[in-house]
């Protein structure tokens, strides 16, 4: 969204960010504007509480923009509320897959829950949706009964990640290879981990990111004696130098709704491979990049031809997600 904002900017549009949370991580190009909108009644049941907050969050946004002209909404805390709004150019863009997303642990089981099923659908259907990959896309129409769903990438910023690469941060001195996700299950750190451990590479592995699984991972990394090879650094502001710097970037999860850390390796001309998972990467990479998903003995196999020779595995970016052809998208929502 930050890239969205700054292509924007960038054609003369006025940005803003309405945030739920007044809590900034993520760097960006340019100062941008927010809002802090602390109206939430978290304390209302979340069965009704939408239809009170809505008009509340429609008339702060009136009162400090008027009237958009689009308005994206990002996640499902404020999809269930903006799906009410009133206002026009309302848009939920969906950036991960439902199956897995929405109701992966409910499949695990091989049942559904019906209530809250139902209760995306409402959320889902009353808007139109943009989906960030084709895949993401596809999935979401099974699920959904929706007809405005359009497909737009996420965009990168070619110039920005090269000139935030450039800064002086320490990195390790030695050959690595890296990835760079939060520590939760959809990333499969433990299929990295063991698929680094059986392809027997040189290279130390570092592993960036913060998250509920870190310390799993930590133990299991200490129980195949890899504490000297695998190094654990907390979430980076600017992670950019290290990608830059890598040998190669490994992307191992079960799913993604795009893979923009695909995209940012790319755009550094560090090398990839990932996991072939049900959306994103196929659509980045060539298939000699990618390996079965939750397959340490592929993925190992992988890691040791992308270490051989990491010049096989570069690859630039298709003309899909360029800057223009996705603001031009964006542009076309705006009636």
């Amino acid at each position: 969204m930050l890239n969205l904002a700054d292509l924007f900017d960038d054609e003369y549009f006025d940005v803003n960010f309405i945030v739920f949370k007044d809590h900034i991580e993520l760097n960006a190009r340019k100062p941008i504007k927010y809002q802090h909108f602390r109206y939430q009644m978290r304390f209302i049941p979340r069965s009704f509480r939408a239809n009170i907050v809505a008009p509340l969050l429609d008339y702060f946004i009136k009162k400090n923009h008027g009237e958009p002209d689009l308005i994206l909404s990002n996640l499902l805390p404020s999809d269930r509320i903006l799906s009410l709004s009133k206002l026009k150019n309302v848009y939920l863009v969906i950036h991960n897959v439902p199956s897995y997303d929405f109701f992966k642990n409910e499949n695990e089981k091989n049942k559904i829950d019906n209530k809250k099923l139902r209760q995306l659908q409402i959320i889902y259907t009353r808007k139109p949706a943009i989906a960030v990959s084709k895949g993401v896309k596809e999935d979401f129409e099974q699920w959904f009964n929706n007809d405005n769903v359009y497909q737009i990438y996420n965009p990168v910023n070619d110039n920005y990640v090269f000139e935030k690469s450039q800064e002086e941060i320490p990195t390790p001195e030695d050959s690595y290879i890296i990835h760079v996700g939060k520590f939760k299950e959809q990333k499969r750190h433990d299929v990295l981990v063991r698929a680094y451990s059986k392809s027997r590479i040189k290279e130390k592995l570092v592993l960036i990111g913060q998250g509920d699984l870190k310390e799993k991972i930590e133990r299991l990394v200490d129980s195949l004696n890899l504490a000297d090879k695998v190094l654990f650094l907390d979430y980076q502001k600017n992670p950019y130098p290290f990608i830059a710097k890598a040998k190669y970037l490994v992307l191992s999860s079960e799913f993604e709704g795009l893979g923009m850390v695909i995209l940012e390796a790319m755009a550094l001309k560090t090398p990839v491979i990932s996991t072939n998972c049900l959306s994103g990467p196929s659509e980045i990479l060539p298939s000699s990049n990618l390996c079965e998903v939750n397959n340490i003995n592929q993925l190992a196999k992988l890691m040791f031809m992308a270490s051989e020779n990491p010049e096989m595995f570069l690859v630039d970016i298709k003309k899909e997600f360029k800057d223009e052809i996705i603001l031009k998208k964006y542009q076309d929502l705006i009636v």
